[in-house]
């Protein structure tokens, strides 16, 4: 029981509200690994790459996932990614602004009945 007690106020000392604690968690288990797969995967279909689309849709009806699911992704992971550039080799990544340019082109791909 102390050790919970413990635990909880550490908790409450990181700062963090309940949803931050639980999106934290939810990246520790797996949505981080999703989001960079999603991410990927709608970097190919924006290339237009021949075989790309339909490789995709086969990969998301075999994992009984969809289109709209990985928006919904992409959308969470948009909207909880920091303003900070990363750096390349010659260019800066503002990931806030490729992630929010990713849901754009995969809602108009749907929109579109691709």
């Amino acid at each position: 029981r102390a050790a919970a007690e413990e635990d909880e106020d550490e908790d409450e000392d990181d700062g963090l509200s309940k949803e931050e604690r639980r999106y934290l968690s939810r990246l520790d288990q797996g949505l981080f690994t999703l989001q960079q797969v999603d991410t990927t995967m709608v970097f190919l279909l924006s290339e237009g790459v021949a075989g790309i689309e339909s490789r995709v849709k086969l990969l998301l009806h075999q994992s009984g996932s969809s289109l709209q699911q990985m928006v919904e992704v992409l959308e969470e992971y948009h909207n909880n990614v920091g303003e900070d550039k990363v750096e390349t080799s010659s260019d800066a990544l503002n990931m806030k602004e490729v992630t929010g340019d990713l849901v754009a082109f995969l809602k108009d791909y749907i929109a579109e009945g691709q």
